[in-house]
């Protein structure tokens, strides 16, 4: 198969020039095509594409197995010499391009618009008719689709190709001699770089010299009459003046990588990387390259017929590569889907499509010697890393799929948008990779956007522990604080827990119980009372274990909002809360507030008549003193340190000593 390195000067083959009305000429687009008359290139570098089995269908008996896969660029091109009928079959066996209003080739980068659908068969047939003799291509319209095949049927009288202008530059002066071919009913020229056609350009009807600037591109077509002539081929040239000044080339960088641009047109690049001064022997710059430390870049530019540049010099900050996990398409558990799950070093990451429900990802090619994943263009992506795990770092190794280069990048990385990347684009194809490195503010889910083309890539990450989440709990003079906390905490094992559980009740006091519990978890809005070394701060750890459920059955401590100034009513409810440097609960008096992260108990207001005062009772009743009673009737108090009445049942304190009362 003759391959066509642009679609600007597309020849006709031999064999087709002793077509007829009535001639077909078709190709099979189910594996490389071989044909002297359609060419299936990449307009970029003249590389064919992939041919997908997703593509599959019937059509005149033949049985596709596999169909030309239309993405970017990619055409199949062909000249024909009288006007035709153009015949192109899709496939629809695949779902995602199943899709009269996306899924669409383009003859001559116009839509086709009638078709018919063979839904038995799996494919749907497009028709083009009365379509001039000249050179012609079918791409896609919009979304990816797949070909299967291609027919031109000659349906007109058969026309003679003109030749094409002859453009004779002159490098002394910028002008450019424009021939004129034998029978052509004009020519069409165009300065501009744009493709001429009898609706774009300025027509001539003799030989003309035109002057133009310095590198200019003059393109030039012959207008046939379509009645015995066709159009001939686009002519091109670039004009390039002789002993012009060359400007120093620019050198930009950013993120390490750097991007050298040349401020005349048509020179070449030489370049340095440490410091040395640079001449046609250095390194010849074809693309952004990546610098991981800080070096010193010298360019000069040259082009043959003018004195080189002056020398252009930058320091260049360079960027560590992330180091630690590769996340690549050969990770443990890969599956061709929206979101897949890879797992490294017994680590489990998600890698999920997150902009586009209908992409899909897949292993596709090597990058940085691993396998590379394919990324649709312009789709948002979140890498999700295992819990307890943050990265501090990501690098991208890719390479654009089908072009050697373009403004593709990421236009946001861990939630951070970048612009530069149209001044810094791709220059890798599947022969080399680019690297594009981003600092992380220990994100547990990294997403990012690739800004255009297609990208095969692999990522490279620093990951570390996630610190743990805390608390203080300040422990004050007396050794004993009031706490509460809006999540689960899990304290030191020096750090004790009390709760405290209401008793019965009789016509004056209640009777409390404050009890010191096995479990080291307070669950996440619980007051309780923790113990601890007076005037200490304890760092209590945020945790999602549960507590034993028992340990706080009867609790009655209430736990303060996590809002400061937290307003309570004291016309209605008396509280109790630790004193700071005692071992015991006071009566609240202050403002009709309670600071964050305290504990307390809330009593019905004048419900406890006696009860001014509840001692925390460790071992001993916690009372310091009491008046002995001669007579043997002395005051009686429960272990809570309260007065109660002589027909109380339980341990009772009297003159100092505990005794038991049925």
């Amino acid at each position: 198969m003759r391959k066509l390195f642009t679609s600007m000067a597309l020849l006709l083959c031999a064999s087709v020039s002793s077509v007829s009305a009535g001639d077909i000429y078709s190709v099979e687009l189910g594996s490389a095509p071989s044909s002297d008359y359609f060419s299936v290139v990449e307009t970029t570098d003249g590389t064919t594409t992939n041919y997908n089995g997703k593509y599959t269908g019937t059509y005149n008996g033949t049985s596709y197995t596999a169909g030309l896969k239309l993405q970017g660029g990619t055409q199949v091109q062909f000249t024909t010499t009288a006007a035709s009928t153009i015949t192109v079959v899709q496939s629809i066996a695949d779902s995602k391009t199943n899709s009269s209003t996306n899924n669409i080739p383009a003859l001559d980068g116009t839509a086709m618009t009638s078709y018919t659908d063979d839904s038995d068969n799996k494919v749907r047939v497009w028709t083009k008719t009365d379509v001039e003799a000249g050179a012609h291509y079918i791409s896609r319209a919009n979304k990816e689709l797949g070909l299967l095949y291609v027919s031109v049927e000659y349906t007109g009288a058969v026309l003679t190709t003109l030749s094409a202008p002859t453009l004779t530059p002159n490098t002394a002066n910028g002008e450019v001699t424009i021939s004129y071919p034998e029978n052509a009913s004009s020519v069409v020229y165009t300065t501009d770089g744009s493709t001429p056609s009898a609706d774009n350009g300025t027509t001539i009807t003799a030989e003309k010299t035109i002057t133009v600037d310095d590198g200019a591109t003059v393109n030039a077509i012959a207008i046939g009459d379509q009645t015995t002539y066709a159009n001939s081929a686009v002519a091109t040239t670039t004009v390039y003046i002789d002993n012009v000044t060359i400007a120093a080339p620019v050198i930009s960088s950013s993120n390490g990588v750097v991007a050298i641009t040349d401020a005349t047109p048509g020179t070449t690049i030489y370049y340095t990387k440490d410091g040395g001064t640079p001449t046609t022997s250095s390194t010849a710059y074809i693309g952004t390259f990546y610098l991981a430390e800080d070096a010193t870049v010298k360019a000069i530019a040259v082009r043959e017929g003018s004195d080189n540049s002056e020398e252009a010099s930058a320091e260049v900050e360079g960027v560590a590569v992330a180091t630690g996990v590769a996340i690549n398409g050969a990770s443990t558990g890969w599956e061709n889907k929206n979101s897949v799950t890879l797992t490294v070093d017994e680590l489990t990451y998600t890698l999920a499509i997150t902009g586009n429900s209908s992409k899909s990802f897949n292993s596709q090619g090597k990058v940085n010697g691993a396998t590379g994943i394919k990324l649709s263009n312009k789709a948002q992506n979140t890498l999700t890393l295992p819990d307890g795990y943050v990265a501090t770092k990501i690098t991208f190794y890719s390479f654009v799929n089908g072009s050697t280069e373009t403004a593709s990048g990421w236009s946001e990385v861990g939630g951070t948008s970048y612009s530069d990347y149209e001044d810094f684009p791709m220059a890798a194809t599947s022969g080399s990779y680019d690297i594009r490195t981003y600092e992380l503010n220990k994100l547990n889910k990294i997403t990012f956007t690739n800004a255009g083309t297609q990208l095969i890539f692999t990522i490279a990450l620093d990951i570390e522990k996630e610190a743990a989440e805390t608390v203080t709990a300040s422990i004050a003079a007396g050794g004993y604080r009031g706490f509460s906390s809006a999540k689960a905490v899990e304290v030191p094992d020096d750090v004790t827990i009390y709760v405290v559980n209401k008793g019965g009740v009789d016509l004056v006091n209640y009777t409390f119980e404050i009890t010191p519990i096995e479990s080291k978890i307070i669950p996440a809005n619980t007051g309780v009372i923790l113990k601890g070394a007076a005037n200490t701060d304890y760092t209590l750890t945020v945790t999602e274990e549960e507590a034993t459920a028992s340990d706080y059955a009867n609790n009655i401590l209430v736990a303060t909002s996590v809002e400061d100034n937290c307003t309570i009513d004291q016309t209605s409810y008396d509280y109790y809360a630790i004193a700071k440097a005692q071992f015991k609960f006071l009566k609240y008096v202050g403002t009709d507030n309670f600071n964050a992260n305290l504990s307390y108990i809330r009593l019905d207001a004048g419900a406890t008549n006696g009860a001014k005062e509840f001692n925390i009772i460790e071992n001993t009743t916690g009372i310091s003193s009491v008046k002995a009673a001669e007579n043997g009737n002395a005051t009686l108090y429960n272990l809570a340190g309260q007065k109660v009445s002589s027909n109380y049942s339980g341990i009772v304190v009297k003159n100092g000593k505990k005794f038991m009362v049925k």
